[in-house]
């Protein structure tokens, strides 16, 4: 999905706000905290220019994601999730 987040946000900046797209399927529950970091890292990279985008998660995060995928889903979140829409 994170992919067709950036497609989304070319195709509608302007007219659609987007919020998500870190993946609750494969990268919390099956990645390590360094892929959970380098997920956040990519959606704000993609998303943040010219605002419009809130950094989240997909879905609700889920019984079988890691306590170690969580916390470094909110350091990530606290270390890249601030931006300024330019």
């Amino acid at each position: 999905m994170g992919d067709r987040l950036a497609d989304l946000k070319r195709d509608y900046h302007g007219r659609l706000g987007l919020h998500g797209g870190v993946s609750v399927q494969n990268t919390l529950p099956r990645g390590t905290p360094e892929d959970v970091e380098d997920e956040v890292k990519k959606r704000v990279a993609a998303m943040a220019p010219g605002g419009g985008y809130i950094l989240g998660t997909a879905h609700n995060v889920q019984a079988d994601c890691p306590l170690e995928n969580v916390d470094a889903l909110m350091a990530a979140y606290r270390k890249h999730g601030r931006y300024w829409a330019t």
